[in-house]
């Protein structure tokens, strides 16, 4: 496509150092260790109320993490959780930026909400092929994200 007469192309974005793959994995491994076990902690001693509050118990877990790796990824922590800051990763944009809290919080949801809302109350009774559409939206564009 060609360029009007007299605009200049914006000036080319520099290349940044891109993290690994294992360097990615290990960062979540142990932001997810250190979500889990003062989660664990709170089972053992609220077992009874999770419980009573059965599936609707994912809903504590979502906005635990929801807070956790929303704010953290977007520009209030730095693009860093704690699993990133070891392994020197951030969350960036394409002008190598960190990311707003809303941006970061919508990047979170596309990942997280098909395994929190797996077998939540309610979904089963929806029509067959909402269910399939909304697999079909969530999956592939969290499949395109991963």
């Amino acid at each position: 496509m060609a360029e009007p007469a007299g605009q200049a192309l914006p000036p080319p974005i520099p290349p940044s150092n891109v993290a690994g793959f294992w360097r990615r994995l290990l960062g979540f491994f142990l932001d997810t260790l250190l979500l889990s076990v003062p989660a664990f902690v709170a089972g053992v001693f609220l077992f009874d109320q999770f419980a009573a509050l059965g599936n609707w118990g994912r809903l504590v877990g979502l906005v635990i993490a929801l807070v956790y790796f929303g704010v953290l990824n977007s520009s209030i922590g730095g693009g860093q959780t704690v699993g990133k800051r070891c392994f020197r990763t951030r969350t960036v944009d394409n002008a190598n930026h960190s990311i707003d809290l809303g941006r970061s919080i919508l990047r979170f949801n596309v990942i997280a909400l098909p395994f929190f809302l797996n077998g939540a109350p309610g979904l089963q009774f929806a029509p067959w092929w909402v269910l399939t559409l909304a697999g079909i939206v969530i999956f592939g564009f969290g499949g395109t994200i991963i």
